[in-house]
């Protein structure tokens, strides 16, 4: 957050500066769309947001085709709470575009932020991997099976990010959650100890192995028991308390 507020700053007297030079293009040429349009992005990364909103407008009005206007109108409608209309502006968009990737990310986020899982699950699987190696979209794709209760999916989803990239301590971490969720001790368990062998200072992962070991009577791996001194006092939450 303060590295963007920095950039931010950086930024602001040069977007203001073209700010200032597209509104008096705009006084010459009121129905340029294209020149409403990047007024309308510049108000959005200054957190004008009523300015962008009423240039974005303009924009689809001079350019009724336009995706990177709806894409606009979305982004203020949700930074102003109505997913609804956020909604129909990507889903717009994506009519006109279906190749849009990040409208159809920005879409799949407000969908689960709806609770609306299955559209942003079938939405995900019509979008697919970016390329061979795109562990994140699998990792995206696991969190939704997650949050819609597809324990076995979410599961497969996970080992395919493992598969893809070994080495991620977010994707260990969620699968010690899906083991947990479907009471699969020892799985978890096993899950947590391979995310400790690569980051043995994993706060969260130490507390959940050393509660599940001691849950089940036993002592633990060599690393929790070090550090068991440092965290028996401390409350142990359950994976979805965080």
């Amino acid at each position: 957050m303060r590295i963007a507020y920095e950039k931010l700053q950086r930024d602001s007297p040069r977007l203001r500066q073209e700010r200032d030079r597209l509104l008096s293009n705009i006084q010459r040429s009121p129905e340029n769309g294209p020149d409403h349009l990047r007024l309308a992005q510049i108000n959005l990364k200054l957190h004008q947001i009523d300015g962008a909103e009423t240039s974005a407008t303009l924009a689809l009005k001079y350019s009724p085709d336009s995706v990177e206007a709806r894409k606009v109108l979305a982004q203020v409608y949700g930074l102003k709470g109505d997913l609804s209309k956020a909604r129909a502006m990507y889903e717009e968009a994506l009519k006109l575009d279906r190749s849009d990737r990040a409208a159809k990310s920005a879409l799949i986020g407000i969908l689960a932020e709806r609770r609306e899982l299955g559209p942003a699950i079938e939405l995900l699987q019509a979008m697919g991997p970016q390329n061979a190696w795109d562990y994140q979209y699998y990792l995206t794709l696991a969190g939704a099976y997650h949050a819609a209760e597809d324990f076995a999916k979410a599961r497969e989803s996970l080992l395919r990010v493992l598969d893809l990239y070994p080495g991620s301590t977010e994707a260990r971490w969620h699968l010690a959650e899906v083991y947990e969720k479907t009471r699969q001790r020892e799985q978890a368990i096993e899950a947590l100890r391979h995310l400790l062998e690569i980051n043995p200072y994993h706060e969260a992962a130490l507390r959940q192995e050393f509660g599940l070991v001691q849950a089940g009577g036993g002592r633990g791996s060599r690393c929790v028991r070090h550090c068991a001194a440092r965290v028996q006092h401390t409350a142990l939450p359950g994976l979805y308390d965080r």
